[in-house]
C-alpha cells in the first residue's frame, strides 16, 4: 500500500479509534476515573496505533526478505572463501567455546565428519613451525596487534602444505582479551612459485656468463656477479644507469641504433662488441639481448646474456696471423691426412702451389705421394713406418712439377695430432738442393 492511501486509512481509522476511546473515557470520568486532556490526543493516539496495526504486515515481509538476503549472502561468502582455501574460526576466549568454519577440515587434509578444534588444529602444524606458530598468537594478544604467521600443515597422507594464519583479538573495557577472530589461508601455490623464483635468482647468480636485465628504456634493474667480473661495476654503482657507461667508442651510432631497433621490434640481437672496463682497459664481449614480453605482447624487460671472448678473439687474432705467415711462406707447406686414413691433401700455400704448377682444387684431396719422387719403394716404405712409429721424418726427395721436371727440397715431415680423432700430416719443404729423390734424414 502507497503512503497517500495508508495515511488516509489510518486518519479515518484513527478519528473512529479516537472518538471510541475518548467515549471510553466519559464512562471512566463517569465513574470517577481521570481522562485524558483532550479529544486531539485521543485522536492522536488512535491514528498512530492505527499506523502500526496497518504497517505490521508490511515490516514482516521486510524482516522477512532481509533475512533471505542475509542467507544468500553468507552461502556467497562461503563459497568465496571456499575457493579461495580460506576457513574462519572464532575463539571465545573467556569460556573457551571454539567455532571453525567447514573449510578448515580441507584445509588440514581431514575428512568433513571430522571435529576441528585448536588443539587438533596445531596437531597437524609441522613439529618445526608449532613453536613459533604459538608464540606469534601469544604475543599478538598480549600486545593488541594482529596475527600473521606462515606455517607448514601436514596431511594424514604424509604430504606438507603451506598455509597462512591472520587474526585479530578483541578486548573488552578493561583491556582484558574476550576473543579472537582469525583465517586461515592456503598458500602453497604462492610458495612454490617462491621458490621457483629463487631456485631461478641462484642460477643466474651462479653463471659464469655476464646477466643484466633492464626495463624497456634500458635501465638496469639487476645484474649478476659475472658482470660485476665482466666489467668491474658492482649492481649498486650501475642500477637505474643505461650501459651506455660501457661503450668503448670502437664503433659508430649506427651499430647502436641497429641493436637498439631490432630489440625494440621484439627480436633477439645477437653479436660481439668491444666494450671499456672500470678500469679503462677494453674487453672483447659476445652478447645476446631478448626481450621479455607480457601476456599483451608489450616489452615489459630486456635479459641481456654476456661472455667474455677476449682471450678467443686474441686466439683468432693470433691464428689469423699464423695462417697469414704459412699462406705467405716461401717454403712449401702442405697439410694432408696421415697416410692409415688415406693421405689425402688438405691445405697447400702459395709457394707449394706455384711450386708443383697446381690450383688448390686440384691439390686438395689427392695423396701426399704424388707430389714426391720416390724410385726405390722400400725406402718410402721405410718413411712410412717412421713416420707411424715416431710422428716424424726427414730428408732428401724431388718434388714433381705438371711440365714433368722436378725440385729438389729437403723434406720434412712430421704428424700433428689437434685431437686424437683428427691427425693430419704437415709437410714443409724448404727450397734446398738435393742430389736424389727420397735420401733419407733422421
Amino acid at each position: 500500500m502507497n503512503l497517500v492511501p495508508r495515511l488516509l486509512v489510518a486518519g479515518v481509522v484513527g478519528i473512529v479509534g479516537g472518538t471510541t476511546l475518548h467515549f471510553t473515557d466519559l464512562l471512566l470520568w463517569n465513574r470517577g476515573l481521570p481522562m485524558r486532556d483532550s479529544f486531539l490526543d485521543e485522536l492522536l493516539l488512535g491514528a498512530v496505533v492505527a499506523l502500526a496495526f496497518l504497517s505490521y504486515p508490511s515490516s514482516l515481509s521486510k524482516l522477512s526478505a532481509l533475512n533471505e538476503q542475509l542467507q544468500k549472502a553468507e552461502e556467497r561468502n562461503h563459497i568465496a572463501l571456499g575457493a579461495a582455501n580460506i576457513a574462519v574460526w572464532e575463539w571465545d576466549l573467556i569460556t573457551g567455546q571454539q567455532k571453525w568454519s567447514a573449510d578448515c577440515q580441507k584445509m588440514l587434509g581431514l575428512a568433513a565428519e571430522v571435529p576441528v578444534g585448536f588443539e587438533v588444529f596445531i596437531h597437524t602444524v609441522h613439529p618445526e613451525d608449532r613453536p613459533k606458530l604459538k608464540h606469534d598468537l601469544e604475543r599478538a594478544i598480549r600486545e593488541k596487534r594482529d596475527h600473521n604467521c606462515e606455517f607448514r600443515v601436514i596431511w594424514p597422507d604424509g604430504s606438507v602444505h603451506w598455509q597462512v594464519a591472520k587474526a585479530r583479538p578483541f578486548y573488552d573495557e578493561s583491556g582484558k582479551p574476550v576473543r579472537i577472530i582469525g583465517i586461515a589461508m592456503d598458500i602453497d601455490e604462492r610458495k612454490h612459485s617462491e621458490e621457483q623464483l629463487r631456485l631461478q635468482a641462484e642460477i643466474l647468480k651462479a653463471l659464469a656468463n655476464a646477466v643484466v636485465i633492464t626495463d624497456p628504456d634500458a635501465h638496469i634493474l639487476w645484474a649478476n656477479p659475472a658482470f660485476t667480473k665482466l666489467t668491474g661495476y658492482a649492481l649498486d654503482e650501475v642500477r637505474s644507469k643505461t650501459p651506455r657507461f660501457l661503450k668503448s667508442g670502437r664503433h659508430p651510432a649506427e651499430f647502436y641504433a641497429g641493436l637498439w631497433q631490432t630489440i625494440k621490434a621484439g627480436n633477439v640481437w645477437q653479436g660481439e662488441l668491444v666494450n671499456r672496463h672500470k678500469d679503462g682497459t677494453l674487453y672483447n664481449e659476445e652478447m645476446t639481448i631478448t626481450p621479455v614480453k607480457d601476456g599483451a605482447g608489450a616489452i615489459t624487460h630486456f635479459v641481456a646474456i654476456k661472455r667474455d671472448v677476449t682471450s678467443r678473439k686474441r686466439l683468432e687474432e693470433r691464428m689469423q696471423m699464423l695462417a697469414n705467415a704459412v699462406e705467405n711462406s716461401s717454403n712449401l707447406i702442405a697439410i694432408g691426412e696421415p697416410p692409415e686414413r688415406g693421405g689425402q691433401m688438405v691445405y697447400a700455400n702459395k709457394a707449394f702451389l706455384n711450386t708443383v704448377q697446381r690450383s688448390i682444387e686440384e691439390v686438395r684431396g689427392a695423396h701426399f705421394e704424388e707430389f714426391t719422387k720416390a724410385d726405390d719403394p722400400r725406402l718410402r716404405d721405410g718413411v712410412l713406418a717412421k713416420l707411424k712409429s715416431n710422428g716424424a721424418w726427414h730428408g732428401e726427395c724431388l718434388v714433381p712439377r705438371r711440365d714433368g721436371s722436378h725440385v729438389p727440397v729437403l723434406l720434412s715431415l712430421s704428424v700433428i695430432t689437434p685431437t686424437k680423432e683428427d691427425p693430419l700430416v704437415f709437410l714443409a719443404s724448404p727450397k734446398t738442393s738435393a742430389s736424389a729423390s727420397w735420401r733419407s734424414g733422421n
